[in-house]
């Protein structure tokens, strides 16, 4: 019988609405794309205690102009 292998990235299902934002975001997309892992990682993890569109749209605009401090 073959295993069946699962993802264990937990950057490899992005939280819905980072993903969505990012889309709407074309340079923060790019940045987002081109950070470490590790940065990646703390993005989105803030990302959990972020309550509204407003506020993801305006932590996504963060990223792209390279704000976020990670």
């Amino acid at each position: 019988m073959s295993e069946i292998k699962r993802n264990t990235d937990p950057l490899a299902e992005l939280p819905e609405g980072l993903g969505m934002a990012l889309a709407r975001n074309f340079p923060a997309m790019e940045r987002f794309g081109s950070l470490p892992e590790a940065a990646k990682r703390q993005i989105v993890e803030h990302t959990h205690q972020i309550g509204s569109k407003q506020e993801m749209a305006a932590f996504v605009q963060q990223i792209a102009e390279g704000k976020t401090g990670f």
